[in-house]
């Protein structure tokens, strides 16, 4: 899974753990649950991977990587759980209910 490619290195597991544990500690002292990242090379730093998507890193549990293209190359590049999801843009809007139609009002 994560080894050297050609002029390309992946970035090493434990350097990503520290990471991530350094952002975990910082928001358990603020008292949040989880942080995140949408930024690409944020998403990198965390992550190792910058495959289109959004990192959430929760402080007491590994990151989880959402993607929505790359999924492969996401799986090669990062030791972290990847959920494969689709485009925001693919997804059926709702009808908007005015306030009068809604149950209830």
């Amino acid at each position: 899974m994560l080894e050297d490619v050609g002029a390309f290195s992946y970035v090493p597991k434990n350097d990503l753990e520290n990471r991530a544990g350094r952002l975990c500690s910082l928001l358990a002292g603020a008292g949040v649950d989880f942080a995140v990242i949408i930024q690409n090379v944020d998403r990198f730093y965390f992550t190792g991977t910058m495959q289109k998507g959004v990192v959430i890193i929760p402080v007491d549990n590994d990151p989880l990587v959402f993607v929505e293209k790359g999924f492969e190359r996401a799986e090669a590049e990062t030791p972290f759980e990847i959920i494969p999801v689709r485009p925001a843009s693919s997804l059926m809007c709702c009808r908007l209910i005015p306030s009068k139609e809604r149950k209830g009002s």
